[in-house]
C-alpha cells in the first residue's frame, strides 16, 4: 500500500518575504538567508526588481526616491548577496 501513496510537499520549505503588501515565496534556503542579511531597503529593491518584475523607474516612484538611487542600492545589494552566497559555499 505504501508504494501507492504520495506525500505532498507544497510549501514545506518556503521562505516568505513581504514587499508592497505582496508575499514573495522562495524555496531556496541559501538565497532566502542571503536576502535576510541585506538591509531592508536593499532587500525590498531586489525583491521588487527580480520577483515582482518592476523597473527601476516604477520602484523609484513607489519608494519616493530617485531612479539613480534605486539603481545604486540595487547594485550594492546584489554585490552583498553575491559575497554572502559565495561565503556560504
Amino acid at each position: 500500500m505504501v508504494k501507492l501513496t504520495v506525500a505532498d510537499e507544497y510549501f514545506t520549505n518556503e521562505y516568505t518575504f513581504s514587499v508592497l503588501g505582496e508575499s514573495v515565496s522562495l524555496s531556496n534556503y541559501e538565497l532566502a538567508k542571503a536576502l535576510s542579511a541585506l538591509p531592508s531597503d536593499g532587500r525590498e529593491i531586489v525583491l521588487m526588481k527580480y520577483f515582482l518584475d518592476m523597473s527601476d523607474r516604477k520602484i523609484a516612484e513607489r519608494l519616493n526616491m530617485a531612479r539613480r538611487t534605486v539603481s545604486h542600492r540595487r547594485s550594492n545589494s546584489l554585490q552583498k548577496l553575491r559575497k554572502h552566497m559565495e561565503s556560504e559555499c
